[in-house]
């Protein structure tokens, strides 16, 4: 209930009317009813721009691992090769790091990180795609 007539304040004293301006000052006599209105618009109450400023900040949801069946797919269809390996992922440049796979292609001693992925799967067919 607290809330609700916090709220309904809030609202009552963003719809208030500004004070008059004095004569001879800018916005007086000379300013029009649209005028009024355009910066009757432009007040937005600080809940909707604390609630867009909170949906802006929300973390980009990540997109799901493709399955095995849709990474071999995909390489086949783009005509590549996945690059197996005898090291613990299987493929070459394709690392772990915890429960995430990331590849690195290295050449001439430095490494082009391209990324990190769901599957070991998905990161060779990223490696692929660079080779």
């Amino acid at each position: 209930a607290a809330e609700a007539a916090a709220a309904a304040e809030a609202a009552a004293a963003w719809s208030a009317a500004p004070p008059p301006t004095p004569p001879g000052e800018a916005g007086s006599a000379s300013t029009s009813t649209a005028d009024a209105a355009v910066e009757a618009e432009e007040k937005v109450p600080a809940t909707a721009v604390t609630a867009a400023a909170s949906a802006a900040a929300a973390p980009p949801q990540s997109p799901r691992a493709m399955t095995e069946a849709e990474v071999r797919a995909t390489a086949q269809a783009e005509g590549l090769t996945l690059v197996p390996s005898d090291g613990e992922t299987g493929f070459k440049y394709v690392h772990r790091s915890g429960s995430r796979f990331f590849a690195v292609v290295s050449s001439d001693g430095h490494g082009k990180y391209l990324g990190t992925f769901g599957t070991a799967l998905e990161a060779a067919l990223h490696v692929a795609r660079y080779l």
